[in-house]
């Protein structure tokens, strides 16, 4: 890699120390364009000449550091400032610092001055961002002001942080009475609970909201809102604030409302309403006129009227219709229709002209209604009467007759049979039904047959309950009348039913029951999704916390120097069962990730012969101990690397070549990777040459908890989830997984993928690192051990003196602040669960403790947790850990930490005792 330039302004008196400098620079990496100057006027002159860094002696003989650092703050130039001294004294150090130095360097230890210019030049970086940044937020602060809508912004509790002008302005309360208040107190009341449960599940998962509200103003008044409200996330994608953008809507609300209620009146209308444009095209037709001729809505709309002409329809009138039309004048009268069915019905017609603001007619409305009833009455009264006895009787139906002239109420004998009363007794007939009303619902339904009686748009068509005379219940009644008029269009006769609908009413409060039980058992489900995550959790911490112990003790049994034959064996023996009853809860754990859709995939580069490889390794003394050979099959032309998710993808292989392995008695068993033919595709295969499977085990043995042949669990163990969860993965990752075999023949599974091309992994330099006494010499700590579970205490304890060390130990976060506020520890592995104080908390304290006193970040602290999850792991960053380590620990793990924990301290000048 090239070298990085760097333009330099030297203060230095010395050249031989400004050599010194240079020489250091280029070692780092870095191309020096400098200029070194000893004096105040030269220093000055060339201030403003693009600097990156002014490197400076601290005494010179006509200058000195502390002077040319006071000349740069008072140019207000923002330029890192490093002093180089060999004779600074730690006070001079600090006030420098104090007045703006980036950092400082003894000529004896410039070893550092590559890092101490990177982290300058960086801060530098980070200040003039943190800049910009403060001006973009304050112009859209601007803008939001302006903005026409109304905007809100809540905290993650929902309480108001800020409101716009236009917000105050559609609430009617001030800035200072809305921020620090939650949004709650607009509540109208017009919304039940489950809607704010709904908006919050939403918002709270991170997903945009789009609604509308009814709310309350200051004074009272109501207003219609239209409202998004968004969450916003921090730079860690955890949600921090949530803005709502509002609109007011109430005149289009009251518009649209207005709109609905005059197309429910027209829709409630027993006539038929038609309306038609200037060209006699119908563009509206309500329930009405389709009850009337048959036609449906659809099948009118875009249709001139005269569709309703027929044989028998009179020419003279046609010409009258038209002719009032063509003056804008309005027409009544009757015409002879024809229906859909081609029936004849006389309809009796109001058409009115609807004028333009010019005053020329742009629509007609035409009222329709079917007088054929009226013009037939009496010659077919008689025979309506017989034919609707008989129909009534047949479907308990109570029909009844209003005499309108005479005022005299007749029913049938059904009527009285619905009504548990005698036809002996008063002939006051409405009385006696009058009185039979519910009391809740008398006034209403008087007041509805009065207003039907007295005004042609009101049909009476309603519902009400009844008390029966005979035995005391109360029953439904559906109760349709229609009135006929005479020649004179007086109301003539009413002739209505009533139908008893108790059942059916039952039925449906029967049904609505079921319908709230069936939502109680969708939450209860719901709650138990929750309760089998919860579960998982607790699960995998109570294992994996005894197996850290297990796995750890037998790892540091089997390194005993001398330890019998017989028993290293034992040993291995605890190791590998151990090992398995991770496996198996790894297993259940991925599973159950794979089903909630939690599991992410991560794409980087890989060397696929290495992966491939390292499986080989893992897996050969599982091959030699059946006597199997295991080879590893590689197409020349496969890329040396390719871009994926190699964890994922070193799981799948794992557990398909583990599979060959388990279920092939004699043979070979061949890992290999292989270009698929014409595709820009991979297929990793495993091939053995077992048993075989059978068609019929081939289906189910992808299903989860499910495998190939019952015995098998027996014989070999495993939760039947291996298969399954591979081949999600494969899915996750945009290929398949498939198998081919046949019994006796061996078994071929194909995982095929999508694997693009990737450059060259980087070079990972240096000797290994022998994991002995020896590790702690050439990785120097004082190491804190957090650890309330006394296992897992001993063991780590034992480990880390193994490794060379003498640890410090705390059993609960509490005495960890105490202890490390003491004895200033320069790595702690805490753990994250523990009585009194847990990990999180004691990180907090501590942290906020070296922020307190000024003091320099000292301890470097890692999560030590049974299960660490990815709201977990950001919790821990959060609180101010460095890394974490996952239980049951490996020594190559942890031996890691410690190396991050070493170069952090030699980083630390405040670590040089």
């Amino acid at each position: 890699m090239a070298d990085r330039p760097i333009k330099i302004l030297m203060l230095e008196d010395d050249p031989a120390d400004a050599e010194l400098i240079l020489r250091e620079l280029r070692r780092a990496g870095f191309a020096p364009d400098y200029l070194r100057v000893e004096t105040e006027e030269d220093y000055l002159q060339h201030l403003q000449a693009g600097l990156d860094v002014i490197l400076s002696d601290f005494q010179m003989p006509q200058f000195n550091g502390l002077r040319a650092l006071e000349l740069l703050n008072a140019n207000r130039l923002d330029i890192p400032f490093i002093l180089i001294s060999g004779t600074i004294g730690e006070d001079l150090a600090v006030q420098a610092m104090k007045q703006g130095a980036a950092d400082y360097l003894l000529k004896d230890r410039l070893s550092r001055l590559g890092q101490a210019i990177e982290h300058a030049l960086e801060e530098a970086r980070l200040r003039k961002e943190g800049e910009r940044m403060q001006q973009q937020v304050l112009l859209q602060s601007r803008a939001l002001d302006a903005a026409a809508n109304a905007i809100i912004i809540t905290d993650q509790q929902g309480n108001a942080t800020w409101v716009n002008p236009a917000f105050c302005a559609l609430t009617g309360y001030t800035s200072e009475e809305i921020v620090g208040q939650n949004p709650r107190l607009l509540k109208s009341g017009k919304h039940g609970p489950e809607f704010y449960r709904q908006l919050w599940e939403t918002i709270s998962a991170g997903k945009v909201w789009q609604g509308e509200f009814i709310n309350r103003r200051k004074d009272g008044s109501l207003y219609h809102e239209e409202a998004t409200i968004t969450p916003m996330r921090a730079a860690d994608g955890a949600i921090t604030h949530y803005i709502a953008v509002k609109q007011d809507i109430t005149e289009r609300k009251l518009a649209s409302e207005q709109l609905r209620m005059r197309d429910q009146a027209l829709d409630q209308v027993s006539q038929g309403v038609l309306m038609c444009d200037e060209h006699r095209i119908t563009t509206y037709a309500n329930a009405g006129f389709a009850k009337l001729t048959g036609y449906a809505e659809s099948e009118i709309l875009g249709r001139n009227c005269s569709l309703l002409q027929g044989p028998d329809t009179d020419p003279d009138t046609v010409l009258t219709i038209r002719a009032a039309l063509n003056a804008g004048e309005t027409f009544e009268g009757e015409i002879l229709n024809y229906r859909k069915d081609g029936t004849p019905f006389w309809n009796e017609l109001s058409l009115t002209p609807i004028p333009s603001e010019e005053g020329q007619p742009i629509q007609f409305i035409g009222i329709q209604h079917d007088v054929t009833g009226r013009k037939r009455a009496e010659e077919k009264v008689r025979l309506s009467s017989e034919r609707l006895e008989t129909a009534t009787k047949a479907g308990g139906v109570g029909v009844w007759e209003f005499d309108c002239q005479a005022g005299l109420v007749t029913w049938d004998k059904q009527m009285f049979a619905l009504y548990g009363q005698s036809r002996e007794g008063s002939n006051a007939v409405y009385e006696r039904w009058a009185g039979s009303l519910h009391p809740e619902d008398r006034a209403r339904t008087e007041a509805e047959l009065a207003d039907a009686l007295h005004d042609k748009t009101k049909p009476f068509n309603t519902e009400f309950r009844i008390i029966r005379k005979d035995d005391g219940a109360t029953r439904y009644i559906r109760a349709i009348a229609s009135l006929l008029y005479d020649q004179s269009g007086n109301p003539w006769r009413m002739i209505g039913t009533n139908l008893d609908v108790t059942e059916e009413r039952e039925h449906e409060h029967a049904l609505a029951l079921g319908l709230a039980q069936e939502k109680e058992l969708s939450e209860q489900a719901r709650a138990g999704d929750r309760a089998k995550g919860e579960f998982l959790a607790v699960m995998s911490h109570e294992i994996r916390t005894p197996l850290n112990g297990i796995l750890g003790f037998s790892e540091l049994l089997a390194k005993t120097p001398e330890l019998p034959a017989e028993s290293r064996d034992y040993v291995e023996t605890i190791t590998s069962s151990g090992e398995a009853l991770l496996r198996i809860l790894d297993d259940v754990l991925d599973f159950s990730r794979l089903e909630a859709g939690h599991v992410q995939m991560e794409r980087t580069r890989f060397a696929p012969r290495e992966i491939l490889g390292d499986i080989r390794t893992l897996l050969s003394q599982q091959a030699r101990e059946k006597g199997l050979t295991l080879e590893v099959a590689m197409d020349a032309s496969i890329p040396e690397y390719l871009a994926g998710d190699a964890g994922r993808l070193r799981q799948i292989l794992l557990n398909l070549t583990g599979n060959a392995l388990k279920f092939t008695e004699a043979g070979t068993v061949t890992l290999g990777l292989r270009p698929r033919q014409g595709e820009t595709k991979h297929e990793f295969f495993v091939k053995d040459t077992g048993g075989g499977i059978t068609p019929a085990q081939v289906k189910k043995i992808f299903q989860p908890f499910t495998q190939a042949d019952s015995t098998i669990s027996r014989r070999h163990g495993g939760t039947g989830l291996g298969l399954s969860i591979s081949r999600r993965l494969a899915e996750l990752m945009g290929g398949t997984l498939t198998v081919r075999s046949q019994p006796g023949l061996g078994s071929e599974f194909v995982l095929t993928l999508t694997l693009d091309e990737a450059g060259p992994l980087p070079e990972v330099a240096g000797p290994p690192q022998m994991l002995d006494a020896s590790f702690a010499a050439g990785h120097p700590l004082r190491i804190l051990v957090v650890e309330d579970d006394r296992v897992n205490l001993k063991f780590m304890l034992a480990l880390l003196r193994r490794l060379g060390y003498e640890p410090l130990a705390a059993t609960n976060g509490r005495e960890a602040v105490e202890i490390q506020q003491r004895e200033q520890p320069d790595c702690i592995l805490m753990d994250l669960q523990m009585p009194e104080m847990d990990g999180i908390e004691a990180t907090k304290k501590i942290r906020a403790r070296e922020k307190a006193s000024c003091a320099a970040r000292v301890a470097f602290i890692s999560a030590l947790t049974a299960n660490i999850v990815p709201a977990d792991r950001q919790r821990c960053f959060d609180a101010g850990m460095d890394t974490y380590l996952n239980k049951p620990v490996r020594m190559t793990a942890l031996t890691a930490i410690l190396a991050q924990a070493s170069l952090a301290r030699a980083d630390n000048p405040v670590h040089d005792r």
